[in-house]
């Protein structure tokens, strides 16, 4: 079946197969300035949509999600617990270390070691890892306890991933940080069929760079650059 991703921004995406759309992190409008929005309706309509929201920091999360019932009246929403969000009968706050069915999915979650949940999403079609903020931190001013628990978290993380056969894996490159949050060292370990780096905050041109340090160990890495670009497989 074919899989199509889109980049919107940051820890933004699509995902689409078949007829079913997957959108990951949409962050407040604040972070939208470049027609995003408008670029997520375009790609979700007609589509049988699930929402998805790792964590309460907005650039992760916005409650305009819930104005995508919209474009998509059968819109599905899956959202972390640290999320204040209003009684909806389509809606999922999800807790950490539990496995969810929501129709044809299975969601397992993850603690992440930063804010809120990482997302496994099994489908009959394909199965996706989608990281939120779960990522190998490991900045200058950590102590010794902290980093500790940093790794420990990602590692176990990893332990468990690597034990699937994933087909599309959204973990976090952040080039604030020499080790790019751990993106290398996932896809190694991991070894999804194709990685998308995220937390750019929109510095696309770092994610070129993470991708020529990179090992891939087989694994197809999305070079996006700007709003809306896609790539399929």
């Amino acid at each position: 079946m074919k899989t199509k991703i889109i980049y919107i921004h940051h820890n933004c995406f699509i995902l689409e197969y078949g007829e079913t759309a997957f959108l990951f992190d949409m962050p407040a409008s604040s972070f939208l300035k470049l027609g995003e929005t408008e670029t997520i309706k375009t790609n979700i309509r007609g589509k049988k949509l699930f929402v998805f929201a790792s964590h309460a920091h907005p650039d992760h999360y916005s409650s305009d999600i819930f104005k995508l019932s919209n474009v998509c009246p059968d819109a599905r929403y899956i959202i972390s617990d640290d999320i204040a969000a209003p009684s909806k009968n389509n809606l999922l706050i999800a807790k950490a270390e539990k496995t969810y069915e929501l129709g044809e999915l299975t969601i397992k979650t993850f603690k992440s070691n930063d804010a809120g949940l990482a997302y496994l999403i099994k489908t009959p079609e394909i199965i996706v890892y989608f990281g939120g903020d779960l990522a190998k931190w490991s900045w200058d001013d950590f102590d010794e306890e902290t980093r500790n628990y940093m790794e420990k978290v990602f590692a176990g993380a990893i332990s468990i991933l690597k034990k699937e056969s994933i087909d599309v894996a959204f973990s976090n490159a952040d080039a604030r940080l020499p080790n790019y949050s751990g993106a290398a060292e996932f896809i190694e370990a991991v070894r999804p069929k194709l990685f998308v780096p995220m937390h750019s905050f929109g510095d696309t041109a770092a994610i070129k760079e993470f991708i020529k340090t990179a090992g891939t160990a087989g694994t197809k890495i999305f070079a996006y650059s700007r709003p809306g670009d896609a790539i399929s497989f």
